[in-house]
């Protein structure tokens, strides 16, 4: 069973029904659900959905989070900047808004079986500031600007997106979710 994040956006609903479709089950929860409320060992996997609300003040985004290994987590957007600034990374204001971009990547770990550049749809406004990301971080995939679109650390089992998997402009976003269920 996967959990779905939900963070005031229509993606956790798009995403919980992907998920389905690859034979997982999905449960969805608000981000304001609080953490005591939920047992994590009722699931196999976490993933924090794009939105226009703020993970990093909604205690069970946070607590996630800092699972540190105990359950695969993959924060899209909003998601991958909380990842980043709990491992005190920073993220910096673009000004930017949604577009389209092509994505270069390693063809490792969520983009398995995925050819070399691909459409995404962007959400522009923020970016993972590359000169303070701390070490623990692998960068896996850039936009054509140059910009982080796909982070991990692949010991805690920690991944992020600074593309939404699930919006239907970014090609291969089944494939993704696919890759990250069966990576552990």
């Amino acid at each position: 069973m996967v959990l779905v994040v939900d963070n005031y956006g229509s993606a956790a609903n798009i995403t919980a029904a992907m998920i389905r479709s690859l034979g997982s089950g999905a449960v969805v929860l608000s981000c304001s659900t609080d953490p005591r409320d939920v047992n994590i060992r009722d699931y196999s996997a976490v993933i924090l959905t794009a939105g226009p609300g703020n993970l990093l003040y909604d205690a069970l985004g946070s607590s996630l989070a800092n699972q540190h290994g105990r359950i695969p987590l993959l924060g899209v957007c909003q998601g991958m900047e909380m990842i980043v600034r709990q491992h005190g990374g920073s993220v910096v204001n673009t000004g930017h808004v949604l577009s389209e971009d092509t994505l270069s990547h390693t063809g490792e770990g969520l983009f398995r079986g995925i050819g070399q550049r691909f459409r995404v749809a962007l959400r522009r406004n923020h970016t993972i500031d590359k000169k303070n990301l701390p070490q623990v971080f692998e960068t896996e995939a850039y936009s054509s600007d140059g910009a982080v679109q796909c982070l991990s650390i692949a010991s805690e089992r920690v991944y992020g997106t600074g593309f939404d998997p699930s919006n239907y402009r970014t090609e291969h976003g089944i494939k993704i979710f696919y890759n990250f269920l069966n990576l552990f």
